[in-house]
């Protein structure tokens, strides 16, 4: 076979390898973008928790709440029903 025989080959190996350059760019960039996922639904997760222990826990002052004076405890309960909404 003669170079310009070749051509045709080789031509159609550039283009096998930018195919496939091409794609390995694209399955970066969709990993990226899953990564940036995960970490977001990681944090919106956290948060949630946050707020679920926070609702949950009441503070922990249901055991103090006979020691503390009227105004404290209305503040109490206004706080616990502001999370609520949250």
């Amino acid at each position: 076979m003669t170079p310009i025989q070749h051509y045709p080959i080789i031509v159609w190996c550039v283009c096998v390898f930018q195919r496939l350059k091409e794609e390995v760019l694209n399955a970066h960039n969709l990993q990226e973008m899953y990564r940036e996922q995960v970490i977001s639904l990681e944090d919106d997760l956290a948060r949630l928790r946050e707020q679920d222990d926070l609702k949950n826990d009441d503070f922990n002052v249901d055991e103090q709440h006979s020691s503390l004076t009227p105004i404290a405890c209305l503040l109490v309960d206004i706080v616990r029903m502001c999370l609520r909404f949250f």
